[in-house]
């Protein structure tokens, strides 16, 4: 009998076993479809991570077309900016040396008519074709052209300095 007893134990022991290798054949069974199922949603995902990197490089070469045609564009209007510059900087220079003979024809026609005695009335008058078609300035127009004068410079000056900072601001942008 003690034969029987130890077959039994060992049997139900046996079966013991295999319900619990079958429940974990179960477990193992459902986390295998688990497992599956990620696998396609993770393929699903790699698939339109490729697509969106392919629109990305795409809008990249698109980004780098529009940097360059701005790169472009802006290199025309600096050099366009700085002949400009130059043109101004000129007709300014031109400007005042037109303004400095005026003032030196003024100077000299001041300096003249002060030296000339005034023509008495008995005297002989000047013939119409000589007489002066502009009467000469007086001392107020002489001190109200001085200040005038001061002002174009001082705006030459601030003309001159925004061009060097223009200048200075497009160089910066180009390096």
């Amino acid at each position: 009998m003690t034969g029987s007893w130890i077959s039994i134990a060992i049997e139900v022991v046996v079966a013991v076993l295999l319900s619990i290798t079958i429940g974990y054949c179960v477990l193992l069974n459902t986390r295998l479809k688990r497992l599956r199922a990620d696998e396609t949603q993770l393929r699903a995902t790699i698939g339109e991570l490729v697509r969106v990197t392919e629109v990305a490089e795409r809008a990249i070469g698109g980004l780098r077309e529009a940097a360059t045609e701005c790169d472009r564009t802006l290199a025309k209007r600096v050099r366009e900016a700085e002949y400009f510059s130059v043109e101004i900087a000129r007709e300014i220079g031109e400007g005042s040396q037109v303004l400095e003979r005026i003032m030196q024809i003024t100077r000299t026609a001041r300096a003249t008519a002060a030296a000339e005695p005034a023509p008495t009335s008995g005297g002989a008058a000047l013939p119409e074709a000589q007489a002066p078609d502009v009467a000469p300035p007086s001392a107020a127009d002489a001190a109200a052209a001085r200040p005038r004068m001061s002002e174009l410079k001082a705006k030459f000056a601030q003309s001159a300095e925004r061009l060097a900072s223009l200048r200075r601001d497009m160089d910066g942008r180009a390096a």
